[in-house]
């Protein structure tokens, strides 16, 4: 028999015991509009200790330091992959967008298969992240062994390697979830955050560094593989798997259809609004990160004198890794410590780092014929502000969604922020570059060009802002709702003895 609510039934959730606020340092109580506090919690699953939780989310930690590495690897080395392969920046830019296309339109089949596995099943949350690491690892060293002549070749091994690291990225946020509640969730989304900059940043060091020391662009794409064999072994001995919901008890929950859960995600104002401001995040940062180094590379051959191979990498790699560092944990941080006073203060963070981030940008693209010195340190600002939502976004997306609905939840937003975001923009940027410079074979001409393209991203940031900051006035409303499903799913489960698939109608209440 179907635990499915129909709307008659659901008048205990929305009409008894309103939820006077949402305590959003512990999801496992609620207090009710007469003062009272309800326990949110249930039924009985193989719990993990907190060693166990720890080590679990240093494996994750690890994995996704491993994946912005193997990410922008390509993009520390990519004035080498130009002059071996003989392509423009517009070809050079496919192969961001290439990686990126197969990664985001992959994602939500693993986010449905994710939400519908179990600890111990043959579509576990752990398979997909062995199959996923297992995967792209091979690809990329694959992809180090393509002759020069068949740069199509190279093109298809990207995609490929998206489609590994899709497999484990729409899984890996939602388990943090499920180990963690609370401050303690906050606190492991900060650290599992931070590998995005630091993985980032050391893909420009380590694969420029590489590449300059073999004086082969080539072996700098074979350092992650071997890496990423180490990472599948963390997997299968050292990390442990909870069930959905389990940090909240919230584990008595069906799974709903693909069809309703895509249908139900976005209706949700809250998730689409702060997708909506996280594409724009992945719009500027995918554009910055992609041409920033040709840019500086550029500028340093203007001013005269040697320019070492990627030492344009190298700077940029540098600060990226610091400031993403920063930008994460001051932003994560500034929200821990203001939201039992602003409830919805994650929104207002994300919002604000946008928009400053903005002006910050133009000084910073504007100012790089000026000093290369003056223009890192407004890099350092500009990313700063950048990266101060990284954390908050997938804070957000927990907290609006119910725990059978993260992992599709998670490959929506991946679908949507690249789609419109980083999928376009590299290549986008590379093609105005190449208009604007008309195939002129001047330093001068190409920097110029590249300059002006990449001013778009200025504007796309404050859009982005606007987003975040409407996705504050109906943020604390759709945490409570959330909260009201799965109080409604433990008493169901405690009174019927089966699990509780959330009511359609509540839902659609979100729109």
């Amino acid at each position: 028999m179907s635990a499915y609510i129909d709307a008659s039934q659901t008048a205990s959730i929305t009409d008894n015991e309103e939820v006077d606020h949402v305590d959003l340092q512990d999801d496992a109580q609620v207090t009710t509009a007469d003062g009272s506090t309800i326990d949110n919690s249930s039924g009985s699953q193989p719990t993990i200790s907190k060693s166990e939780a720890l080590i679990s989310i240093a494996v994750l930690c690890c994995i996704n330091l491993l994946n912005y590495m193997d990410r922008f690897t390509v993009a520390a080395v990519l004035d080498r992959i130009e002059k071996d392969y003989k392509i423009d920046n517009s070809e050079a830019g496919l192969l961001q967008t290439s990686f990126i296309v197969s990664y985001m339109l992959l994602s939500p089949l693993f986010g449905y298969l994710g939400d519908r596995g179990s600890p111990g099943s043959l579509w576990s949350r752990k398979t997909i992240m062995i199959g996923g690491v297992l995967a792209w690892s091979a690809v990329t060293l694959a992809s180090s062994f393509v002759p020069k002549n068949q740069f199509g070749l190279f093109l298809l091994t990207r995609c490929l390697v998206g489609i590994g690291e899709a497999s484990y990225i729409t899984v890996s946020t939602p388990i943090v979830a499920d180990l963690f509640v609370g401050d303690a969730r906050t606190v492991a989304l900060i650290v599992f955050n931070l590998q995005v900059p630091l993985g980032s940043g050391l893909g420009y060091v380590v694969g420029g560094q590489v590449a300059q020391a073999a004086d082969s662009w080539r072996s700098a794409l074979r350092v992650t593989p071997g890496l990423g064999v180490v990472c599948v072994l963390l997997l299968l001995l050292q990390f442990r798997e909870p069930a959905c919901g389990q940090a909240e008890k919230s584990t008595h929950m069906h799974a709903t259809s693909w069809r309703d859960d895509v249908r139900h995600l976005l209706r949700n104002r809250s998730f689409m609004l702060n997708t909506l401001g996280f594409t724009a995040v992945a719009f500027v940062a995918g554009a910055l990160t992609w041409w920033t180094p040709l840019m500086l590379d550029l500028d340093l051959q203007l001013r005269g004198g040697p320019v070492k191979p990627d030492q344009a990498a190298l700077g940029f790699g540098i600060v990226t890794c610091v400031a993403g560092i920063a930008g994460v944990a001051l932003g994560s941080e500034i929200a821990r410590r203001l939201r039992h006073r602003m409830p919805n203060i994650d929104p207002i963070v994300n919002g604000a780092g946008l928009l400053l981030a903005g002006p910050f940008l133009w000084a910073t693209l504007y100012l790089v014929p000026v000093s290369v010195y003056l223009t890192l340190v407004l890099m350092f600002a500009t990313e700063l502000l950048l990266c101060l939502n990284w954390a908050l976004v997938n804070e957000i997306t927990l907290r609006v969604t119910v725990p059978t609905r993260r992992s599709m939840a998670t490959s929506i937003n991946i679908l949507a922020s690249h789609l419109l975001g980083d999928a376009g923009s590299p290549y986008l940027v590379g093609l105005a570059s190449d208009l604007i410079a008309k195939n002129s074979a001047s330093v001068a001409v190409k920097f110029s060009a590249l300059q002006l393209a990449m001013y778009c991203c200025c504007f796309v940031s404050v859009l982005g802002g606007g987003a975040f900051l409407a996705c504050s006035l109906t943020y604390l409303a759709d945490c409570e709702r959330v909260i009201r499903i799965e109080r409604e799913a433990n008493r169901y489960y405690r009174a019927e003895g089966e699990a509780y698939t959330p009511p359609a109608s509540l839902q659609a209440s979100f729109l």
